[in-house]
C-alpha cells in the first residue's frame, strides 16, 4: 500500500516514530519538505511560544534602508516614511502579475 499527502510539521514531527510503532517496524516512511505555508493556528503557536515580533533581537521586525551609504534600521511603524516607493512598486507587481509584456500604460497620480 502506498500512501501520499501533506501536512503541516508541527503535525508530524513525531510521525515517524508513531508510525514504525504502529508497523511494529515493518513498514517504511519517506518525508520531504514541500513548500511554506501559512501557518493555520498562528495565533495559538505565537501564545503556546510567547513569541513577541517587538522584542526579536535575531529577527526584527523592521527593514533595513540605506542612508548616507549605510545600513539604517527602521522599525515596522515608521517603514512608510522611508520608504520612496509605494504605489509604483504595488502597480508593477500588478503589472508583472497581470502577464502583460509590453510594459503597458501604467499612469501614477500624486
Amino acid at each position: 500500500v502506498r500512501l501520499s499527502g501533506s501536512c503541516t510539521a508541527a503535525l508530524f514531527w513525531d510521525y515517524p516514530q508513531q508510525f514504525a510503532a504502529t508497523t511494529r517496524g515493518h513498514g517504511r516512511i519517506s518525508v520531504r519538505f514541500d513548500r511554506y505555508a501559512p501557518c493555520r493556528s498562528q495565533d495559538a503557536v505565537v501564545k503556546e511560544i510567547g513569541y513577541s515580533a517587538l522584542a526579536d533581537e535575531r529577527n526584527p521586525a523592521g527593514s533595513v534602508f540605506c542612508s548616507h551609504g549605510a545600513g539604517v534600521f527602521v522599525a515596522w511603524d515608521r517603514v512608510r516614511e522611508w520608504a520612496h516607493c509605494g504605489d509604483e512598486a504595488r502597480l508593477a507587481q500588478e503589472l508583472l502579475a497581470s502577464g502583460r509584456r509590453d510594459g503597458g500604460d501604467v499612469h501614477m497620480q500624486a
